[in-house]
């Protein structure tokens, strides 16, 4: 097996836990003192990966995303940006697929600036996964990371993504295209290649349209907002 794919050996093994929900139970305010009003969305991630959409020699034969992650939280607190240095946390996530660091990472800013950390499992690709998570007027940013596996340090996502729209209303619908990026830790060149450090680490990237990917979407995340009744 793939030094690339070891998140399913016992070396992680916090990386298979399947559909973890962990939501804080203190109210959360708004600035005025008042209770935030809160709502739902159901998340629907969509992998798209595969020899078709991405026609390159060598492709896998088990195309698949690790532990989907994914964070509510505050303007007051960021998990990754284009250009900048990888955390451990993604930098863990990216080569590896364990979700251990970048979830530890994450709680250390609950309650103050993280509302809910949201773990699921392997998702095939072809494949899907569905789960909700809840957002108010303090925390309306989502951040979501999943490695392409088997890969060097590749992997797809969204940071501090904005459910609330310019006028400050929540949007009803939002699909997002997403296309793979580099962690910048890890140097090799294709799905299966061994280890190799990026000394130092460079910062993250997109590699969309790069080889061996094209220029498709190797999945999509969308939000819908809940509306009860």
């Amino acid at each position: 097996m793939s030094e690339s794919c070891h998140y399913l050996s016992n070396r992680c093994p916090t990386a298979l836990r399947v559909g973890v929900l962990l939501t804080l139970a203190a109210v959360a305010t708004g600035c005025d003192g008042t209770e935030a009003t809160s709502v739902r969305y159901e998340v629907t991630f969509v992998a798209n990966w595969n020899d078709s959409t991405q026609p390159y020699d060598n492709f896998p034969s088990n195309p698949h995303f690790s532990p989907l992650v994914a964070a509510v939280h505050s303007s007051d607190v960021g998990f990754w940006k284009l250009g900048d240095t990888a955390s451990h946390g993604i930098e863990s996530m990216a080569e590896t697929g364990s979700t251990g660091l970048l979830a530890e990472e994450i709680r250390a800013h609950e309650p103050e600036s993280v509302l809910q950390l949201t773990l699921r499992s392997i998702v095939q690709s072809p494949g899907s996964d569905e789960f909700e998570v809840e957002v108010d007027e303090r925390f309306s940013l989502v951040t979501f990371v999943t490695m392409l596996g088997p890969s060097p340090d590749w992997f797809a996502g969204v940071t501090s993504r904005s459910l609330m729209d310019a006028g400050g209303a929540w949007v009803e619908s939002l699909e997002i295209p997403l296309y793979p990026l580099d962690a910048g830790t890890d140097s090799g060149p294709s799905y299966n290649s061994r280890d190799e450090d990026t000394s130092p680490p460079e910062g993250i990237s997109s590699i969309r349209n790069q080889s061996p990917f094209s220029d498709n979407p190797v999945a999509f995340l969308s939000f819908d907002l809940v509306t009860d009744g």
